[in-house]
């Protein structure tokens, strides 16, 4: 098939949309489709047209704020012309509008919390965000609380598609080294190692995780906590307060580049969020062979099989956080079984090759 996706966030911009598009533009090319990104200039030095793994990528400069959707109309209606597609996929909200009656099937991918946001607000937002899904022939998201989200502002729950997020199986793997790191960041060998690489933003649950740490960090675990944002401060204040701030490395924003390190260096990965849609640092530390104790939120329970690849434990109640990690890291045995088991499902539902697959799928449904 020839499929046009279409979306804001595209490499070199950073983040979670843009990895998911660039993942599954190459991947949807290795399974032998024609692929054309239609994407904004962002940063502005960003090439215009470029060939990157497979796809035929066209970047726009998007003008002023106000004129950037009858930028990104114009931009559509030329690659309809000249690709031809059989499908648009649009990822994310703002450019489904510029999407619409192009004469080709639309399916839009709702990626971020923020959708949740608009709906709890209610009202005007949520008559509007009804109106610019409604001519979307499908509607997918990565986690079933997204999917019953837009069936709660009107769209049919029949063309309703839930597909996780997807991970790089080859570079996220068991095999990564993280003893180098690990003395890098003056970590005992012999430690276990409790990771949390998140944001330290509200709807990540940082501070509940730093408020948990007084209860599973004894001698001989350490914690390392990766990223930065508007709770650091806080964070750090709750761990100095409680006395463990000496036990915690806390590791600042780091490049993806890094991550797969962080994740060999670790014995257990926690996802202390309290929304979530389906977790890449959750999903990449599971390719790594990782078990991971994780909220009760979002798709965070799709990821996890409760016992067999990790635990699952109350949002916003450090107690619960607590207890998760400390019974995880207390059993030699169910750490090994459980990072063997997390790989396993990973490969067998969270890969690129099964993602992509999926969603073709539903571009043949659909035509």
């Amino acid at each position: 098939m020839k499929v046009l996706l279409a979306s804001m966030d595209f490499p070199p911009s950073v983040g979670g949309v843009a990895a998911h598009v660039y993942e599954l533009g190459r991947e949807l090319v290795r399974q032998d489709h024609q692929v054309r990104v239609e994407t904004f200039r962002i940063p502005a030095d960003a090439l215009a047209v470029e060939a990157v793994a497979g796809m035929d990528v066209r970047r726009e400069p998007p003008g002023h704020r106000l004129l950037w959707r009858r930028n990104l109309r114009r931009q559509l209606k030329r690659a309809v012309a000249e690709f031809k597609p059989d499908v648009i996929h649009v990822h994310g909200l703002r450019p489904l509008t510029p999407a619409k009656g192009l004469g080709v099937p639309v399916i839009f991918t709702n990626h971020t919390s923020g959708f949740l946001q608009r709906v709890e607000r209610g009202g005007m937002k949520v008559r509007r965000v009804n109106a610019m899904m409604a001519h979307a022939a499908r509607v997918i998201a990565p986690s079933q609380e997204l999917i019953d989200a837009g069936i709660q502002v009107g769209y049919p729950a029949e063309k309703s598609r839930y597909i996780p997020n997807g991970v790089d199986v080859e570079r996220f793997h068991p095999g990564t080294k993280g003893a180098a790191l690990r003395r890098e960041l003056g970590i005992p060998e012999d430690n276990l190692v409790a990771l949390a690489a998140r944001r330290m933003v509200p709807k990540n649950g940082m501070k509940y995780l730093a408020q948990a740490a007084s209860g599973f960090l004894k001698e001989g675990i350490t914690l390392v906590m990766v990223g930065d944002g508007e709770e650091f401060d806080l964070v750090e204040r709750i761990l100095k307060g409680d006395g463990v701030r000496d036990r915690v490395v806390l590791a600042g924003s780091r490049a993806n580049t890094e991550m797969p390190a962080f994740y060999a260096a670790a014995d257990v990965v926690v996802l202390p969020s309290l929304k979530e849609a389906t977790s890449i640092t959750g999903l990449e530390a599971m390719a790594t062979g990782k078990p991971l104790v994780g909220t009760r939120v979002g798709g965070i329970p799709e990821l996890i099989d409760e016992g067999v690849s990790g635990l699952l434990v109350e949002p916003a109640n450090p107690t619960s956080l607590a207890d998760g990690v400390k019974q995880i890291l207390s059993d030699p045995e169910l750490l090994k079984s459980a990072g063997n088991a997390s790989r396993e499902r990973v490969l067998e539902m969270f890969s690129w090759e099964v993602i992509a697959a999926r969603t073709a799928d539903i571009y043949r449904e659909v035509l």
